[in-house]
């Protein structure tokens, strides 16, 4: 089981698909000069995502997600308003992260029998375990 919390508010969601990705990324740019030579702008910041799927969750995970990911942090329940908050991410060994969603946008795709499938990419505190 995985969760999301945002203040009094806890979405508890089944284990995701086991091929979860996880990976790092540095706040760095490249230009080239006229002379054709590489000019890296390295910003010293390392960003740690993750692409999560879960699948076939049911109505009222779908509509709990949805509620956590549309809310704003004063609405009731407590939301993540899309992109603007961050959220803390339990995973099934209960390691926790600071997490927040990469993507202004929760996009479900309709299984068999009322089922869900959604995927989502975060930005971490660490990387997952």
């Amino acid at each position: 089981m995985w969760k999301l919390t945002k203040d009094t508010n806890e979405v508890e969601l089944p284990d995701p698909a086991a091929d979860y990705e996880a990976w790092t990324e540095k706040a760095q740019a490249i230009g080239w000069t006229a002379a054709g030579a590489a000019r890296i702008y390295d910003k010293d910041v390392t960003a740690y995502r993750g692409r999560v799927q879960w699948k076939d969750l049911t109505d009222a995970e779908k509509a709990d997600l949805a509620t956590f990911f549309n809310n704003t942090t004063t609405d009731s329940p407590p939301g993540v308003d899309g992109i603007a908050a961050t959220f803390t991410l339990t995973d099934h060994a209960s390691n926790t992260y600071t997490a927040r969603f990469a993507q202004a946008e929760l996009r479900f795709t309709k299984a068999l029998d009322n089922r869900w499938d959604v995927t989502v990419e975060l930005l971490l505190d660490a990387l997952l375990a």
